[in-house]
């Protein structure tokens, strides 16, 4: 068994499973772009960590039940003259 999949199971086993996904390719640019130890471990939290928040977006969406998604971008400004498309 080797190193990077003992600590690949290991993130699994704390439920860091979006860090363990990503370990190999974070592993990698650490060593092209020469991080430190503790850059490298920022990285692999920080992607647990947008990991799970956008899980929880999808939830939170998936929860609300809306018909279907709408962005700023979406909106028609020139149909509602009353609101300004530079105040967003």
């Amino acid at each position: 068994m080797n190193l990077l999949y003992t600590v690949q199971e290991q993130l699994n086993s704390l439920a860091m499973v979006y860090a363990a996904k990503q370990l190999e390719d974070i592993l990698e640019k650490a060593q092209k772009e020469e991080w430190t130890p503790l850059q490298t471990i920022k990285e692999l939290l920080e992607a647990e960590q947008n990991g799970r928040q956008d899980r929880g977006r999808l939830r939170r969406l998936k929860a609300a039940n809306l018909p279907y998604m709408k962005t700023l971008e979406d909106f028609d400004f020139g149909f509602q003259n009353k609101t300004d498309e530079t105040a967003h």
